[in-house]
């Protein structure tokens, strides 16, 4: 069985589905939170929304900022004998922001669960949303030949 190589430009189009998949499941929380009423019986506290939204929030922010930091990090030599190519540690990374923008519409729908204000939830799901929107996660480096 040949051995598939990550290239550059297969990493694009992999990133691209990984971007839309991410949205689409972000609309498909909003519907489910539509469908789902609240499970508690009194509406969250307002100290208890301000405080997960402030986590929601901090996420967004690494979700644009950590990728690039972490891209931008000198390459620790492995333990193994396993080291990841340029184009490898960029779809980490990318990944990682998606997952951080996710987070803020799971905060959301979190935040819906726990009877919180319409409002609250609905910009964090906005947010979200409008984030992964919004964000280009760039070109990868130029792929290396392996020796």
């Amino acid at each position: 069985m040949p051995k598939t190589e990550l290239t550059a430009a297969s990493a694009v189009s992999v990133m691209r589905a990984l971007k839309a998949s991410f949205v689409v499941f972000s609309f498909l929380l909003i519907f489910l939170a539509y469908k789902l009423p609240s499970q508690s019986a009194s509406a969250a506290e307002t100290i208890v929304e301000f405080a997960i939204s402030a986590i929601a929030l901090v996420d967004v922010a690494l979700g644009f900022f950590l990728p690039g930091y972490l891209m931008r990090q000198p390459v620790r030599p492995p333990r193994g004998n396993v080291q990841a190519t340029p184009v490898q540690r960029w779809m980490t990374c990318t990944v990682l922001g998606l997952a951080f923008f996710e987070s803020c519409n799971l905060f959301a729908f979190t935040l819906h669960l726990l009877g919180a204000r319409t409002v609250v939830v609905g910009v964090l799901f906005a947010v979200g949303i409008c984030s992964m929107i919004v964000w280009d996660f760039g070109a990868p480096p130029a792929d290396i030949p392996q020796h």
